[in-house]
């Protein structure tokens, strides 16, 4: 049985909440929950908008870069954008590309092929581009560790620009200016931007100084650029908090009438007939579609159905489409290998973190693979590709876990590796991968043992208070995911109204009442959990609204967990909790 917890929630602040902002008490407790602590807060939450952004040149190193994009835009220098194959490094690329083009340059860019190549910067490509006369190189969502190579585009007689939002090592970049809000030092607000968020200020700060901007003005031209901010924030999994959350809820709104030939192209297939884009939208449909490109081919191809024309970019969506569909199955095939693995190999599911590998897997689909994997064992995961000599991996850990810091107590044994606190890459000799597992579960005893994550309630919601107006109030809640996840309830003491039924062998549906109140309850790939219903229920779920054929709009659960009704008061149940 998996444990829950109930968020604590002040009951007179949520009164003067409600009170205040003429708000249901749900969506005050609501709030409360979220850790808003004041009215103002809670007006700013409700409303996110373009005044809550932060001045550009607050970010250490603005000045530095403007000066020197600008120097190269006025000499007619050439300028290389060196970027990244994921979705937040393509739209990186673009938003920079047009960025320039709009202030006079005519900016090459350069995107390593995962497969060939890998992450970050190359000594290689950064001959090639000074070679052919380029004197600028300004990096997208990748740079900050790349020290070998920024030196030696130093030789070479490159200067480089660093804009990234990866942490840092100990040592600063050795780079005529560096963008990232991690770096010591930097003073700028929010520290949880992206890759194409640290652009964006960049941009901002660009036009400002050529005098297209007035300082703290956001004309429409403007906010276009936040559609692609939106889609690289969502897909990178940074917390939707802060500029984050201001950014993703205007780039949505500017997604529900897409004007760029290949984003109407990508929407038509990802999302047909739907205008009212959320971020789970990103997340699950049109993310995978602009990842499938970087990661199963080329992520070119992403910046070129950005820059195509209108017949153009429905055979470039399409392909994105088929890549995408691969994708699905090589990622199938690779996860039920280590499924079978671990539940034949005892040393695999005992270890604190696993560290697995396979010849030539298809090293596009190791980091969505390892985040599956770790979803259900609950431990750090490393998926390795064995390609001979050298193994290239990518990891994934659940929080409380920086696997980051995992990687950083033997560096010694990688040839290279970075990412994130859960998220990392890391190419190492085959020979020592061994040692790196043995290493990495040493180093991991420092965390307590791994359990299944505590399902976090966000407030208790009767069946009564679920009305339109609720689903209208939560969503000035959104964008939901990391960092402000979709709001989770629970239910106490329902009565289940008829036997659970089957839905295409794979999902449950419950009909549910308290009092007067009567809900469907729907348990997506739930099927095999119908032997544990009861006919009283506590249920935790989240609400959705759904338009039927013949019944019209409908409010209804989305079953997360649920157990059977408590014997005691609810007081004394979340005392026991």
């Amino acid at each position: 049985m998996r444990q829950w917890k109930l968020k604590s929630a002040d009951s007179n602040l949520a009164g003067i909440f409600s009170s205040e902002l003429k708000i249901s008490t749900a969506t005050a407790r609501l709030l409360v929950s979220r850790g808003v602590s004041s009215v103002e807060q809670a007006k700013a939450f409700l409303n996110p908008g373009i005044e809550q952004l932060h001045a550009p040149w607050m970010m250490l190193g603005m000045r530095e870069a403007v000066e020197r994009i600008s120097q190269a835009l006025e000499s007619q220098e050439k300028i290389l954008i060196y970027g990244d194959y994921d979705v937040d490094g393509a739209t990186s690329v673009v938003l920079l590309s047009k960025a320039l083009r709009m202030l006079g340059g005519s900016p090459e860019y350069y995107i390593p092929q995962r497969l060939g190549e890998g992450y970050g910067l190359r000594t290689a490509v950064l001959e090639q581009a000074a070679s052919g006369g380029v004197g600028l190189v300004i990096t997208v969502d990748t740079g900050i560790r790349a020290h070998e190579e920024l030196r030696a585009a130093r030789q070479l007689g490159l200067d480089v620009i660093v804009t990234d939002h990866h942490l840092p090592g100990s040592d600063p970049a050795p780079a005529v200016a560096v963008l990232n809000p991690h770096q010591e030092g930097c003073q700028y607000p929010d520290k949880n931007l992206c890759g194409v968020g640290v652009v964006l200020k960049l941009a901002q700060a660009l036009f400002e100084y050529a005098g297209r901007l007035l300082a703290g003005e956001y004309p429409k031209w403007f906010q276009s650029f936040f559609k692609l901010a939106a889609l690289g924030t969502v897909a990178d999994s940074v917390p939707l908090q802060g500029e984050n959350r201001v950014l993703t809820r205007l780039g949505l709104e500017g997604l529900a009438t897409p004007v760029n030939p290949g984003l109407r192209a990508l929407l038509a297939r990802a999302l047909p007939g739907k205008s009212n884009l959320r971020s789970e939208d990103i997340s699950f449909r049109i993310a995978p579609r602009l990842n499938a490109a970087g990661r199963m081919r080329d992520a070119r191809s992403v910046v070129e159905l950005f820059e195509a024309a209108a017949p153009e970019a429905g055979a470039l969506a399409e392909q994105l489409e088929q890549l995408n569909a691969e994708r699905q199955r090589v990622e199938e095939r690779i996860r039920n290998e280590i499924f079978d693995r671990i539940e034949n190999e005892p040393a695999l599911s005992d270890c604190r973190v696993l560290c697995v590998e396979g010849a030539g897997w298809h090293r596009g689909v190791l980091g969505i693979v390892a985040s599956k994997v770790m979803e259900r064992i609950h431990r750090p995961v490393l998926v390795f590709s064995n390609e001979g000599q050298l193994c290239y991996g990518s990891g994934r850990a659940p929080a409380g876990v920086h696997l980051l810091r995992l990687l950083e107590t033997c560096p010694e044994l990688m040839e290279r590796f970075g990412g994130h606190a859960q998220a990392v890459g890391v190419t190492i000799a085959t020979e020592r991968l061994g040692l790196l597992r043995t290493r990495l579960n040493q180093a991991a005893l420092a965390y307590p043992p791994a359990t299944p994550p505590v399902i976090e309630i966000d407030t208790e919601l009767e069946l009564a208070e679920i009305t339109p107006r609720l689903l209208r109030e939560l969503e000035s809640c959104e964008p939901f995911g990391i960092g402000n996840p979709k709001p989770l309830f629970i239910c106490r003491n329902v009565e289940l109204i008829s036997p659970p039924e089957i839905l295409k062998e794979r999902h449950l549906k419950l009909r549910l009442r308290k009092d007067a109140s009567r809900f469907e309850a729907l348990g997506w790939g739930m099927a095999e959990r119908a032997g544990e219903v009861r006919s009283r229920l506590d249920v935790t779920f989240w609400l959705e609204q759904t338009n039927h054929p013949v019944y019209g709009e409908r409010i209804q659960l989305i079953l997360k967990d649920w157990r059977e009704a408590e014997r005691v008061p609810a007081a004394e149940a979340v005392a026991a909790q």
